[in-house]
C-alpha cells in the first residue's frame, strides 16, 4: 500500500511540475514576444507619439493665431495694423509630392520673418508687401513634418503640415 500511495504522490508531483513548466514556458514566450515587438515596433510608435504631440502643440499655436486675428492685437495687447492671418497656402496638409524640392507658400503680415523647417533642411524668408511668403525646402522620401513659424511683432505663431514625398 505504501508503494501505491508513493506512486500516486509522484504522479501528482509530476503533473504539478509539468503545469509549472508550461506556465514558465508561456510566461517566457510572452516576455520574449513583448521584447521582440518593442524592438521592431518601438521606433514607429515613438515617431507616431511624437507626431501626435507635435499636432497638439500645433493646434494650440493655431488657436493663438486665430485669437490674434480675431482680436486685432498680439499677445502683449499691441495693435496689429494688418488683419492678415498666418496661413500655409500650399502645399496642403498630407499632400503627396513628387519633387525633392518643394515650395512652401503662404500668407503672413507684411515684414514677418518666416522660418520653414523640414526634416532635411530649413529656410528663412520675409513676408512681402502683399503679405505673401515663399521658400523651398528639400524633402526626404516618405513622411515629412514641416513646421512654419511666423515672427510678427516679436510674437511667434506656428503652423505645421505633413507631406509625403514619393519620387
Amino acid at each position: 500500500m505504501w508503494h501505491a500511495r508513493r506512486s500516486y504522490d509522484i504522479y501528482i508531483d509530476t503533473v504539478h511540475m509539468n503545469k509549472d513548466a508550461l506556465l514558465a514556458s508561456g510566461i517566457g514566450f510572452g516576455v520574449g514576444l513583448l521584447i521582440t515587438g518593442t524592438i521592431l515596433m518601438g521606433p514607429t510608435l515613438v515617431s507616431q507619439v511624437s507626431e501626435k504631440i507635435s499636432a497638439l502643440r500645433s493646434a494650440s499655436g493655431e488657436v493663438a493665431s486665430a485669437t490674434q486675428e480675431h482680436n486685432g492685437s498680439d499677445s502683449s495687447g499691441n495693435s496689429n495694423n494688418s488683419n492678415v492671418s498666418f496661413t500655409i497656402v500650399s502645399p496642403t496638409q498630407e499632400e503627396i509630392v513628387t519633387t525633392e524640392k518643394v515650395d512652401i507658400k503662404g500668407k503672413s503680415p507684411s515684414g514677418s520673418t518666416i522660418i520653414i523647417a523640414g526634416d532635411v533642411d530649413e529656410a528663412v524668408t520675409t513676408a512681402n508687401d502683399q503679405n505673401e511668403y515663399s521658400a523651398s525646402i528639400t524633402m526626404k522620401e516618405g513622411v515629412n513634418m514641416i513646421t512654419v513659424t511666423s515672427l510678427s511683432n516679436d510674437t511667434p505663431t506656428v503652423n505645421k503640415i505633413t507631406l509625403f514625398y514619393q519620387p
